[in-house]
């Protein structure tokens, strides 16, 4: 861990003299590292909570480059667009490597991605379907109640904001409400 810390510590002190190329690469670089490094280590069975927390940490390092090179390459857009490809992301490494944890990061991405989508003004509709056809299949597969749960909330309360969002009368409130439960 402090061996960590004063990596991105060094590389932070020194980013504004970094090449964006460069700056790319680590960000590439440290992703699959620890992805690669964490499915041999979980899969092999040598570490296999190292390894698992490694691919966790490989699913963060995603989201947080996806911010960093819209920096890079001052990419402007609203603050929860970043969101959604790490939403993608992390529900292909829950697929991909069996994990829950990635799952749930992946619920609670993008369900960060539809409230900034309320935000913009422009709410997602087709979320709750979305979260439905994606999430929920893994839920039944891997028998996890704590991503089941989450999706289950996170299709609920989006319903609900679709409700109030498209400025229904109370009843269309009611409806949502009667559908959710």
């Amino acid at each position: 861990c402090l061996i960590g810390v004063g990596a991105i510590s060094f590389v932070a002190a020194h980013w504004e003299v970094i090449s964006p190329l460069v700056k790319v690469l680590l960000l590439v670089s440290a992703m699959l590292v620890a992805h690669v490094t964490g499915l041999w280590l979980w899969k092999s069975g040598v570490h296999p909570r190292l390894g698992h927390s490694l691919v966790i940490l490989g699913t963060l390092i995603f989201g947080a480059s996806i911010g960093l090179l819209a920096q890079v390459y001052h990419i402007r857009g609203h603050w929860s667009s970043m969101f959604a490809p790490w939403a993608v992301g992390a529900l292909a490494m829950a697929y991909g490597a069996s994990s829950i944890p990635n799952a749930v990061i992946g619920i609670l991405v993008s369900f960060v991605w539809f409230c900034g989508s309320l935000d913009a003004g422009q709410p997602v509709w087709w979320y709750p379907f979305a979260v439905a056809i994606l999430f929920i299949p893994f839920c039944h597969l891997k028998r996890s109640p704590l991503s089941l749960l989450l999706a289950l909330l996170a299709m609920g309360l989006s319903t609900l904001f679709c409700a109030g969002a498209s400025r229904l009368e109370s009843a269309g409130v009611m409806i949502a409400l009667l559908a959710v439960g």
